[in-house]
């Protein structure tokens, strides 16, 4: 092959592009990238949909966390914080179903505190004597664990036990330099 006057033909994804090379580049050709003549759209399309919004209020308000809203919309949870920066609503629906989730959570926590029963409701799917899918919700007692409990509140609402904010849980030193011992009495 003569360096001065053949050029090999190099294959890309667009289009194809004769590449000037040395004798001593032959063995590695470099494929050289061509501009689309179209931009490409990143990615599969969004699944959000404006009717969500309305749907985390409502898991939330049951005391679900948002990152469990994933599994009811079928994305993961990366693909909800980013509707949350991307859609204003959404943002907007988080922080009023994070507000209803709490109030969840503490309103559970009162009865208890208080002796009251913790009644939940459930559905039980089953079958008439026809074979007919039939649905009914039932109401029944749990019980409440309030180590869980503490631990669901420091975890997902930022709850800490008591903290010393004179100091900022520092060490306070004795504003008296020097306290006599027994020893000097």
């Amino acid at each position: 092959m003569d360096n001065q006057t053949e050029q090999p033909t190099v294959i890309t994804d667009q289009s194809a592009v004769t590449v000037p090379l040395q004798s001593d580049n032959i063995v590695n050709p470099q494929v050289i990238p061509q501009p689309a003549t179209e931009p490409t759209p990143l990615g599969a399309p969004s699944k959000y949909k404006p009717e969500y919004c309305e749907k985390l209020i409502e898991h939330m308000s049951k005391g679900y966390s948002f990152d469990s809203f994933g599994a009811v919309v079928d994305v993961c949870e990366d693909t909800l914080y980013e509707w949350k920066k991307v859609h204003l609503n959404f943002s907007d629906s988080y922080k009023k179903g994070r507000t209803l989730s709490l109030y969840e959570w503490e309103k559970m926590g009162i009865h208890a505190t208080q002796g009251k029963p913790f009644l939940y409701k459930r559905k039980i799917a089953s079958k008439d004597q026809a074979g007919n899918a039939v649905v009914k919700e039932v109401e029944e007692q749990g019980s409440f664990n309030a180590t869980t409990w503490i631990f669901n509140m420091k975890n997902r609402f930022g709850w800490k036990d008591r903290t010393d904010h004179t100091s900022g849980d520092e060490k306070i030193a004795s504003p008296w330099p020097y306290l006599p011992s027994k020893d000097n009495e």
